[in-house]
């Protein structure tokens, strides 16, 4: 009993992916549920003019560190960016959560039909799936978006992003449940009596909790990375808010659409837009994309070791 101990000591002390996904994921989050009152702005509130640390008066956008209280600098309109970023991790986890877990479903329902069936049922899965898994979910999800109207609704990227997404997760569970099939405690159970129903919900899931919850951790990786492709080419959830620009011919101003609530995919995009004027901001957002995910990554990585070592224990 004592070497089992000393043998899952030693394997707890070693999963590092499984460590460091796990405090990277709990950071986002906590920055997702607490941030935003923590956030030391309004994210759509303006500073066009703010004196910086000698004292002299700047015109936004400001620089990193230029002026106190901005640390991060400022968007062209002034708005803060720390304060933009703690606000657009919220709304982009939410949508990361609900696409993932929607492929997880319909790929898990749809690969264990496939697999624990056969025949014509699972060769018509089969054949779905290779079809899915040959579109690439980049182009789909912009085409989805188009004939749905260019609307960054919520719903619009959870069905664009869906629609063929499903089917790596199909693939998994088709394999999986083709292994479980011929299990020897399954064709027991077939021999006293057990039927399919009984079988899934008693002896199957129960086989594939863990998988499950490494395959939605992969997922999220997955679909954070194509937010952030989608935000540099244009394509993000969320509104939009009114720029005023005054009109030297008539007197007055004219109004320009320029990015609102802030998301993750929004503020990379409007960063690579304005590049020039403010690099960092396309450096800010493209680094919290980049640590969402390898957060998710590290934590699927974690808990694919974690599992294994539990199999061999």
């Amino acid at each position: 009993m004592r070497g089992l101990d000393l043998r899952r000591l030693h394997f707890y002390r070693f999963n590092l992916p499984l460590v460091l996904g796990g405090v990277l994921v709990g950071s986002l989050v906590i920055v997702a549920l607490v941030g935003p009152t923590l956030a030391p702005h309004d994210p759509l509130e303006n500073f066009f003019m703010m004196r910086d640390r000698s004292g002299e008066l700047k015109m936004a956008p400001f620089e990193p560190g230029q002026v106190a209280g901005f640390p991060l600098g400022s968007d062209l309109d002034g708005r803060d960016i720390l304060s933009r970023l703690i606000w657009a991790v919220r709304p982009t986890l939410i949508l990361a959560t609900l696409v993932a877990t929607n492929r997880l479903v319909v790929g898990t329902v749809l690969g264990f039909l496939g697999g624990w069936y056969g025949g014509v049922i699972g060769d018509a899965i089969a054949s779905v799936t290779r079809v899915a898994l040959g579109i690439p979910i980049l182009i789909l999800a912009i085409i989805v978006i188009y004939i749905l109207g260019f609307r960054f609704e919520a719903w619009i990227f959870i069905v664009a992003l869906t629609l063929t997404g499903w089917a790596n997760t199909a693939k998994i569970m088709s394999e999986r449940a083709l292994v479980i099939r011929g299990e020897p405690f399954i064709e027991a159970s077939r021999a006293v009596g057990a039927r399919d129903r009984r079988l899934l919900w008693r002896h199957v899931l129960p086989q594939v909790q863990t998988l499950v919850l490494v395959t939605w951790a992969f997922e999220m990786s997955a679909v954070l990375l194509q937010l952030a492709e989608l935000g540099f080419l244009g394509f993000f959830m969320g509104g939009g808010a009114i720029r005023l620009i005054p009109d030297p011919s008539s007197g007055g101003f004219i109004s320009e659409l320029i990015a609102g609530r802030p998301e993750l995919g929004q503020m990379l995009s409007a960063g690579w837009e304005n590049f020039f004027n403010v690099p960092w901001m396309s450096v800010v957002a493209g680094t919290a994309f980049f640590v969402a995910v390898f957060s998710f990554m590290m934590l699927s990585e974690g808990l694919k070791r974690y599992f294994a070592e539990m199999k061999r224990l």
